[in-house]
């Protein structure tokens, strides 16, 4: 009887209390960065700039979150995130109410770049991938999966900040974005967010008690056990010095970089290229709304790596895109809204799965103490494509009056970036729970 008390689980396991704290903390953390594609229409009404400089905007931000995603990783592993996230808020808050004052591109650049740039890096999903890689280990998928549809329902509030900006302007819409992130972020992650399972008395999943073995480490790794393939490297203690050595780390480091290549070169305008094409710009805002709504369920989607297998989910996902980025190149029109639409869903969809169950990849293969700081170097790549993305199909847009040809290359990154996920082979090194059950 004594032991049947000592192995109660929870009634809540305090690791869906991280999952809902770390969707919040991401919806605001992300949509700070994508609702720049609404704020993008109101500044270029304004100032009639350039639109390869106008996009570049959002690149150096993008810059700036890919380098500093490695220190924000080293400062995760370090100081926990009690300390860093509520930096992150102040940082990315005071980055866009600044941002309302600005009248160049260059104070865009300083206070969009690299202000807010270097908030998202210390709140982004860099280093919320090692916290929930300690919370949860058989259901990692999932929990991954619900915390990173935050991004995806960051897309949303691109509505919200439209009604903003058509009600109030565009620099009062940045200052009220901005107190929000400030307001709900910073107190939150200060007052209930936990690194670890352990600092709450409970092992990864809820599913012992730390009195059932002296030694936790023991006690995780007979949780781990059946789902572990190759002994050998999952007995390495990874470190960045050790995993930069190795295939796995560079097949993940280019497979992040296509898809933040395909992504953003998409995403930032998306909603542009739907004005340009005749739509309103309320209903141009609501198929970037569409598309984060599908996002969120693309991400929440990623259980069915728990399932099925990493890669399996990830070509799902690949498959996807594909097929929405062939429905948005014909809108040609305003009657082809529906092709929008389609896109719309189709492409949220697929880009949360690949992004959800690109970080349960990584933690399958380099957990470990050192996984922030791993993960930090590997997202500099997905950072990177991100930033190239935006600038890219600005560029291409200004030379040739078009979006399509950019629309074309992003599809071709995200064919090829199915090869090098099947490089790095996930399933080699650790199944997953539903091809254990199997």
């Amino acid at each position: 009887m004594e032991r049947q008390r000592e192995n109660k689980i929870p009634l809540l396991f305090y690791g869906w209390v991280i999952v809902a704290i770390s969707f919040v903390t991401l919806a605001l953390t992300y949509g700070a960065r994508y609702c720049f594609s609404v704020f993008y229409v109101a500044i270029l009404n304004e100032f009639s700039w350039p639109r390869g400089s106008t996009s570049a905007i959002l690149s150096v931000n993008l810059l700036v979150y890919a380098f500093f995603a490695p220190i924000a990783g080293i400062l995760m592993d370090r100081f926990g995130p009690r300390k860093v996230f509520p930096l992150g808020g102040l940082l990315i808050g005071l980055g866009l109410i600044a941002c309302s004052s600005a009248d160049t591109v260059w104070e865009f650049f300083i206070y969009f770049g690299l202000v807010v740039g270097a908030g998202i890096s210390l709140l982004g999903t860099t280093p919320h991938n090692p916290i929930l890689a300690n919370w949860f280990i058989k259901r990692r998928g999932l929990a991954v999966g619900l915390a990173f549809s935050g991004v995806g329902f960051s897309f949303p509030l691109g509505i919200l900040v439209q009604w903003f900006i058509s009600n109030f302007g565009w620099r009062v819409s940045y200052i009220l974005t901005g107190l929000m992130v400030i307001i709900i972020v910073v107190p939150i992650n200060a007052i209930f967010q936990r690194f670890r399972p352990e600092e709450k008395g409970v092992l990864s999943d809820g599913e012992r008690n730390l009195g059932d073995l002296d030694n936790r480490d023991e006690n995780k790794e007979i949780i781990m056990d059946e789902l572990i393939v190759d002994r050998e490297w999952v007995k390495v203690e990874w470190t960045l010095k050790k995993a930069i050595r190795t295939y796995r780390f560079w097949a993940l480091f280019f497979f992040d970089f296509l898809g933040g290549l395909s992504l953003m070169t998409i995403v930032t305008h998306q909603v542009r290229f739907a004005v340009d094409t005749g739509f309103s710009e309320i209903v141009a805002a609501s198929a970037f709304g569409i598309f984060g709504i599908a996002n969120v369920a693309g991400h929440a989607s990623s259980f069915i790596s728990d399932r099925l297998g990493r890669e399996e989910a990830c070509y799902i996902g690949i498959g996807s895109s594909i097929i929405s980025i062939i429905m948005l190149l014909m809108v040609k029109t305003p009657s082809g809204l529906h092709y929008l639409y389609i896109y719309s869903i189709l492409f949220g969809f697929g880009m949360g799965l690949i992004a959800a169950t690109s970080y349960t990849i990584l933690a399958d293969i380099f957990y470990g103490k050192h996984l922030g700081s791993i993960t930090g170097f590997i997202i500099t790549s997905l950072g990177i494509g991100l930033s190239i993305g935006p600038w890219l199909a600005g560029y291409i847009f200004d030379i040739t009056g078009t979006y399509r040809f950019a629309f074309f290359i992003a599809m071709i990154a995200l064919f090829i970036s199915g090869i090098w996920i099947w490089i790095a082979s996930p399933r080699k090194v650790r199944l997953v729970a539903g091809k254990i059950r199997r």
